[in-house]
């Protein structure tokens, strides 16, 4: 297990059989994929925690998704909807410079926690 968290993924490497079979690529991919999402649902808490203690909110839901953009990850990564424009309460909010300024220090704040609670974890292992 080690030795295959450290190799870096090279699907075009003749180590396969040629061609490389899509199913094979799937299951490399849905790997990657779990193995970063457990981190990537950790971060995901932290931002949605500083987000909801600077601007007074509450997270609705935290959900997965097998998008492109979270899947191709070899570190965590998380998708945020801020706002809904349809909701003209939230069209108002997004509208206003002030308040994406609060939500990017926020988003900010929750990136930093995170790293500090991982290096804190890490060093403690």
């Amino acid at each position: 297990r080690a030795a295959a968290e450290d190799e870096v993924l090279n699907l075009d490497s003749s180590d396969f059989l040629q061609p490389v079979s899509l199913d094979l690529k799937r299951t490399l991919w849905d790997m990657i994929y779990t193995a970063n999402r457990s981190e990537s649902q950790k971060l995901c808490r932290s931002i949605c925690r500083a987000v909801d203690r600077n601007l007074n909110t509450q997270a609705q839901r935290i959900r997965g998704a097998s998008f492109y953009v979270l899947k191709g990850t070899s570190i965590p990564a998380v998708l945020l909807e801020i706002g809904v424009l349809s909701n003209a309460t939230e069209e108002r909010r997004i509208r206003n410079g002030d308040y994406r300024q609060q939500v990017a220090e926020a988003i900010a704040e929750g990136v930093k926690n995170y790293a500090q609670e991982t290096k804190i974890m890490e060093a403690s292992r």
